[in-house]
């Protein structure tokens, strides 16, 4: 390898290890040198170039390419453009916006692999920024939900079916409790609670004692919610549909 000292535009000042020693040539006689040296090793000033902005000498790998351009380079290197690239950008926010906008409807393909690609990269930082933005703007959200739902109905009324149809027991938990918050009786079973009263009693129904998956277990309430009832883990047994249904809304405990 060599080490280069530029002293102007028509001389260079260049250290060879091999010969222990200092040499002033001109950009051709020193292309010419280094290429019969190292086996054709060529590292002159053929692959040098000026910028523009910095008015430092540096190697052409340096610059951007640029067709428009007689060398087929950028006038200015990497670190200059991207300096300048900043400049403008904040000097610019609405232009920038703008840009980035019309990109992503023309790209939105490449745009997608692009997220995905850095979220794989970057899971934990992408994962605790989002979790941080949904506590700092959680009435936001809410605001843009209810938004959403009125001025959608029909497209919210059959993505509920739908997620109904897929999550039978997820949803007969939300309007239990639903319904405890309408008579203000009190109390939340979450789905983890009613799980394990499922397994706790062996995904059996209670009054009629035979299993899951023969029949679809549903919660029921012993004192029911229309009597006065609490929509607590300990007023809940597992029925399944007929036996629920012929219980109807009278107290009677099968545990």
């Amino acid at each position: 390898m060599y080490d280069i000292i530029i002293l102007s535009r028509e001389r260079r000042l260049f250290y060879s290890p091999a010969y222990s020693r200092h040499s002033v040539l001109s950009p051709r006689s020193l292309d010419k040198s280094l290429a019969k040296q190292d086996g054709g090793f060529m590292f002159g000033a053929t692959m040098l170039k000026q910028c523009t902005k910095c008015k430092q000498w540096k190697l052409k790998s340096e610059f951007h390419k640029n067709k428009s351009t007689k060398d087929g380079i950028n006038r200015y290197c990497k670190l200059c453009g991207t300096e300048m690239s900043r400049k403008w950008a904040s000097e610019n926010p609405e232009k920038v916006h703008k840009n980035e906008k019309e990109w992503r409807l023309k790209n939105p393909e490449r745009k997608r692999e692009h997220r995905r690609k850095y979220r794989e990269a970057h899971f934990e930082k992408v994962r605790s920024a989002t979790r941080k933005w949904l506590a700092e703007n959680r009435e936001r959200i809410n605001q843009w939900h209810r938004e959403w739902c009125l001025n959608n109905k029909e497209k919210r009324c059959t993505s509920v079916r739908k997620w109904q149809i897929a999550n039978p027991e997820k949803a007969r938990v939300y309007r239990q409790n639903h319904l405890a918050l309408k008579n203000s009786n009190g109390g939340k079973i979450t789905t983890q609670e009613w799980q394990w009263l499922r397994e706790f009693y062996n995904f059996t129904c209670l009054k009629c004692g035979r299993k899951e998956p023969e029949i679809k277990l549903t919660l029921d309430h012993v004192k029911p919610l229309k009597l006065g009832g609490k929509n607590i883990i300990e007023n809940a047994q597992p029925l399944c549909n007929s036996c629920n249904a012929s219980k109807g809304a009278r107290e009677i405990d099968y545990r």
